[in-house]
């Protein structure tokens, strides 16, 4: 199962690597709907990617991460393990903060530099 997985990724980087070597160009994914479909493609790919694909990706990946990183200090942290409304509500306000916290912290240092 492993190795298949594997050899999809590979196969997937070869493709890309491809049409990074046909199409030398800057853009990415853009540049190759761009020059392989249509231009208004490309565009409705590039907004679709920035208001709905990128912001659910870091939605799902900050809430997982938030679980971890609040399980030390409350427990089994999350919303579903919760029997009461108060209790899960103080679970998802926790994880909420912690994530909001690190991602200030991220901010700030970035823009420090």
């Amino acid at each position: 199962m492993q190795l298949r997985r594997m050899s999809y990724n590979f196969l997937g980087t070869l493709a890309y690597l491809e049409l990074g070597m046909a199409i030398p160009e800057n853009g990415g994914e853009y540049i190759y709907i761009y020059h392989g479909i249509h231009r208004s493609a490309a565009f409705l790919y590039c907004w679709m990617n920035f208001f709905v694909l990128k912001p659910a990706t870091f939605a799902i990946l900050g809430s997982v991460f938030g679980e971890y990183v609040v399980q030390p200090f409350w427990g089994n942290a999350t919303i579903e393990s919760y029997e009461t409304p108060e209790d899960a509500e103080h679970a998802r306000w926790s994880i909420q903060v912690t994530v909001a916290v690190i991602a200030m912290g991220i901010t700030t240092r970035t823009f420090a530099k």
